[in-house]
This record gives structure tokens, C-alpha cells and sequence, in this order.
């Protein structure tokens, strides 16, 4: 009898069916085999649905879910339910135009000889890439290690490396059911808000050599996050909470990137009336606008004596 931990791979998808035949093929192929994929479709007018179902038809370990009515609509409440459904030991989110290297998961686990289950995630090497993987090497980065605990992996986040797509995790059942699943009110950064808890709950994070993530790069889903309203306050309130989440959880600690956030999002909204109404969330910002032009003016008194 096989007792490798079981693998639940949740996937949410809304008309990717020119997409998700690529991201299902990367989780077919995966060489190690105890895991199920479950697709959970938020209502796609496309042939989603058709597409899923030749998988499902061909292996057992696929199956497909469509959103209820009931259920609010959105990426993270197929997630919620698609880990309702779910039995795996281990959980590796994975959004429908993403894609698993074949090693991806065999990787992961087989640093468990050296660990337990219980309170682990598990990160991997990644890079984007917009048409074929082809030729594409993992990103170089200083987080690409093993962490004692989440919270250090937290605090080593900054402007060179702020983040890990959601499906370079691989988290431990334990952890999500601590805390907590993904928050369906926000529209922007949700896997920032819901890896930040996460990582605050988990023991250990370990990080293979081997194995990798490809992260589709969106052509215009950026642009139009800064020129939403609604999208602008979702994400203004993400950060507002990882910050929340943080400071409970390590008062004294610095982490670097939420300043970093901060300018990010200072920078890219375009409309100057939302940011002064977020006044009090942009301080540091505004506080060094006013000092800029005075900076330039004694720049210039200098060079001109």
C-alpha cells in the first residue's frame, strides 16, 4: 500500500479553455502520483467544462466542480470550495493559466525524510513567462532557501523579492485549517493576505533545489487593478490586513516590504483624489512628496554657486 501523503491540487477557473488543457497536462504529468485535482469552474460561458471533462474522463484523480448559485462568485470563493472538497494531506493551490515543472511536487516532498507534516509549507524556484517555458530558468533570488519559520520568510520579503506565485506553495492541511481560508471580500492581492497568515502560523518552510513554477504574466489585468476604484480600495484593505496580521503577530519585527507596498501602490494609482482620501494609509508618501521639491530647489541652489 502506498503511504505517500496525498496531494489535493485546487484549481479555479473562469472561460480558460483556451488555457487550462496547458495546466492540467503540467499536473498530469507530475512525477510523483498521489495527488487529486479538483476544478472548480465560477460559472465559464466558454468550453471550460468540455475541456476539463477530457481529463476527468481519462483519470480518475481529476475532477470537476461547478460553483453553486448560492456560493458568491470569485476566484477565492471556488478556492473555499474546492478545499471543502479536497482530502490531501497537502494542499498546492494553482490558478488555470499557471503551470507545474514535472518535478515540481516529487521535489517538495521528498524533503519530508528530513521533517514532519504537521505545520510545514513548502516553497520552489519560479519565473514568468507569457508563451512557451521553453528555455526558461528559475528567477535568482536570496528567498530561494529554507526559513526556520514563516515569519522569517516574511521578514526577508522586500523590494527584490516581495512575494511567491500561490502555486510555488505547498502547504500543510493543518496550517489552512489554523489560519483560516482565503478571504472572499477582497478583489486584489488575495494570496498576499492569505499566504501572510499562513506563513505567520507555519513552523518551517523548506525549499528544494529542484523543481520549479511558471507564472503566466497577465497582459492588462495590472494596469486595470489602478484605474478600478472598487479594485484600488481592495487592495488599499489587503495591505491594510497583512499589516494587521503582522503586528499581532510580531509587534517589534521589521518587514520590509509593506513599505514597499505602499510606494508600489502610491505610484501606480493614477487618481490623486483616492490617494489623498487614503491619506492617513500613504503618510510616509505624501510626507516625502512635499519634501521632494524642496530637495530639488537647494540641489540647485548648490550647483548654480
Amino acid at each position: 500500500m502506498d503511504t505517500s501523503p496525498l496531494i489535493s491540487i485546487i484549481i479555479p477557473a473562469y472561460d480558460r479553455g483556451h488555457l487550462i488543457k496547458e495546466t492540467l497536462t503540467s499536473v498530469l504529468k507530475q512525477s510523483y502520483k498521489q495527488w487529486e485535482c479538483i476544478v472548480v469552474d465560477d460559472g465559464s460561458t466558454d468550453n471550460t467544462k468540455q475541456v476539463v471533462e477530457e481529463f476527468t474522463e481519462k483519470d480518475a484523480r481529476f475532477y470537476y466542480y461547478r460553483r453553486p448559485d448560492d456560493y458568491p462568485k470569485g476566484a477565492n470563493s471556488c478556492r473555499n470550495l474546492g478545499f471543502e472538497k479536497s482530502t490531501g494531506v497537502f494542499i498546492n493551490w494553482l490558478d488555470s493559466d499557471d503551470l507545474l515543472s514535472e518535478d515540481k511536487l516529487a521535489a517538495q516532498l521528498e524533503l519530508l525524510q528530513h521533517s514532519h507534516h504537521e505545520g510545514i509549507v513548502f516553497t520552489c524556484k519560479w519565473n514568468r513567462f507569457t508563451g512557451s517555458t521553453e528555455g526558461i530558468a528559475p528567477k535568482q533570488s536570496h528567498i530561494n532557501r529554507a526559513f526556520p519559520t514563516g515569519l522569517d520568510l516574511l521578514k526577508a520579503f522586500d523590494k527584490k523579492a516581495s512575494f511567491f506565485p500561490c502555486h510555488a506553495y505547498l502547504v500543510s492541511r493543518d496550517l489552512i485549517d489554523k489560519a483560516g481560508l482565503w478571504d472572499e471580500t477582497l478583489l486584489v492581492n488575495q494570496d498576499g493576505e492569505f499566504f501572510t497568515r499562513i506563513l505567520i502560523h507555519a513552523k518551517e518552510v523548506l525549499h528544494p533545489e529542484r523543481g520549479m513554477v511558471y507564472y503566466r504574466t497577465p497582459q492588462t489585468e495590472g494596469v486595470s487593478n489602478f484605474q478600478n476604484r472598487e479594485k484600488m480600495e481592495s487592495s488599499i484593505q489587503s495591505w491594510k490586513r497583512i499589516e494587521d496580521h503582522l503586528r499581532q503577530a510580531a509587534p517589534e519585527a521589521d518587514f520590509p516590504f509593506l513599505e514597499h507596498a505602499r510606494n508600489y501602490l502610491f505610484e501606480k494609482i493614477g487618481d490623486r483624489q483616492f490617494l489623498k482620501e487614503h491619506r492617513d494609509f500613504f503618510k510616509k508618501q505624501f510626507y516625502r512628496r512635499r519634501l521632494w521639491p524642496r530637495f530639488v530647489r537647494k540641489i540647485n541652489q548648490v550647483f548654480k554657486t
